[in-house]
């Protein structure tokens, strides 16, 4: 079973069997990405997983049906985690169909549980969702909806800035989905660092993906999102492990590399402005530090730092973690770990 090092929790939820709704293929073909989707949060994002339903190989069942007490005991338990335990980052997938419901009062999103039937039984309200949302004592929330009218989580929305939220939805309120799954295939691509060349996949960085997805194809059927707060890592945890160190060997690195590291180094302002990158370099181990001369130009100053780091095992290592107390998620630093990627691409 995945360890939940970072108390990180998600819920994954596929429903592909109902009673009286259509069960189309194509509804039926969600049951692959959606699995590999749960596995990507577990071996890059570092959440401990929950299926519904689950098989007894603890993959997803999209077999066997989820009933609406079967789905709400599953969200509130992802959402209001024991005292004792708490979560830090909660995230919750849907794939299934979804409803709504007209009243003089407005239009209500329902989640359609096994048993929902359009007409008097609907399934998990997202009025509900919003409502616990808003209470849970969870500080980092994720929530991803695969379903036909699944915007209307954003009816009667209102900021809220008690929590750190990324919500995304696969239509606007008034739009069917289509059962191909443009939104877990989206996050598929998104979030799998091997295929970005990212260190960390962020949530304004997966809404800027989604962005330039909508831009490229001008469909019918459009995301809707939000997201508030600090940033929330989604991916680039590696279960609950930081991502592997570089390798620091000057014998592997030509000069082209060295002086593309370099530039790329030279990109980020933290490395530009001396008082910064004097304060980078309290943060490295003394034995590397104190090798390092001191030069009044920046672009010496930042060669000597590379050469010496890459002279100490794990120097390199030690040299980005201090850049990124000070970066952080900055395009430079993305920029940076994308030429380290290139580098060393083990």
């Amino acid at each position: 079973m995945p360890i939940n090092h970072l108390n990180r929790d998600a819920l994954v939820v596929g429903i592909c069997q109902y009673d009286d709704l259509p069960m189309s293929q194509q509804l039926d073909s969600l049951a692959e990405p959606a699995e590999a989707l749960a596995k990507l949060l577990e071996t890059q994002g570092g959440f401990k997983v929950t299926r519904l339903p689950c098989a007894t190989d603890l993959t997803l069942d999209l077999k066997r049906r989820v009933t609406l007490p079967d789905l709400e005991q599953a969200i509130t338990k992802l959402l209001y985690p024991p005292k004792e335990s708490p979560t830090q980052t909660a995230l919750l997938f849907f794939a299934g169909h979804g409803l709504v419901k007209p009243s003089p009062l407005g239009t209500e999103g329902f989640l359609a549980t096994s048993e929902a039937d359009g007409k008097s039984v609907y399934g998990f309200s997202l009025k509900t969702l919003r409502e616990l949302l808003h209470h849970s004592p969870v500080k980092q929330q994720i929530i991803f909806l695969e379903a036909c009218h699944s915007g209307t989580l954003f009816t009667d929305f209102q900021v809220d800035n008690k929590h750190d939220y990324c919500w995304v939805t696969s239509t606007r309120a008034h739009e069917e989905a289509l059962a191909e799954g443009l939104l877990v295939k989206a996050l598929l691509e998104s979030l799998d660092g091997k295929k970005r060349l990212e260190n960390h996949i962020t949530s304004e960085m997966l809404i800027n993906y989604l962005q330039n997805i909508e831009e490229h194809n001008k469909g019918w059927q459009r995301f809707k999102y939000e997201i508030h707060g600090e940033s929330i890592i989604l991916s680039g945890v590696f279960g609950g492990t930081q991502p592997k160190p570089v390798t620091n060997s000057t014998a592997k690195l030509t000069q082209d590399q060295k002086a593309k590291l370099v530039n790329a180094l030279l990109e980020c302002p933290t490395m530009t402005d001396r008082e910064l990158r004097s304060a980078v370099l309290r943060d490295l181990p003394a034995k590397i530090a104190n090798k390092i001369r001191d030069a009044s130009q920046s672009k010496y100053h930042v060669i000597d730092i590379v050469y010496t780091c890459l002279n100490y095992e794990n120097g390199l290592t030690e040299l980005v973690k201090a850049l990124r107390n000070f970066e952080e998620d900055s395009l430079p630093m993305q920029a940076l770990d994308k030429v380290l990627k290139e580098i060393y691409p083990e």
